[in-house]
């Protein structure tokens, strides 16, 4: 894959098996953001939301679907906080900001700790 400074979004190649069986992989359909930075004379890419740079040849199983020309335009923001508590229960909570999120970690302090949320002092 032939990249350059940009934001991409690509999505993993299809793999087969023989006799055209599909390989098991969960998420093969899934859209993925890919930011290219330059550092020095290498490219650094993150995958997603990842903040830990990986080199270009970590994505050769990935295809270019298109390039972004400018920043993405985002609309219908969904935050997924998802948990399961000491009986193996599953929740799943969706807020559309950070103010939501905010707010519901600090009234509800017992998820603070298992998150790693640190509230903010007040001024």
């Amino acid at each position: 894959m032939k990249l350059e400074v940009g934001i991409y979004k690509v999505q993993r190649k299809d793999f087969s098996e023989p006799y055209g069986k599909k390989h098991p992989r969960p998420n093969s359909n899934s859209m993925h953001l890919l930011t290219v930075k330059k550092q020095g004379n290498e490219l650094l890419c993150y995958l997603d939301h990842s903040m830990q740079a990986e080199p270009p040849e970590r994505f050769e199983d990935y295809e270019i679907v298109s390039r972004c020309l400018k920043e993405p335009i985002i609309s219908k923001c969904k935050i997924t906080l998802s948990f399961s508590d000491g009986a193996g229960d599953q929740f799943e909570w969706h807020m559309q900001d950070m103010w939501v999120l905010k707010n519901v970690l600090d009234e509800n302090r017992w998820l603070q700790k298992p998150f790693g949320y640190v509230s903010r002092k007040k001024k």
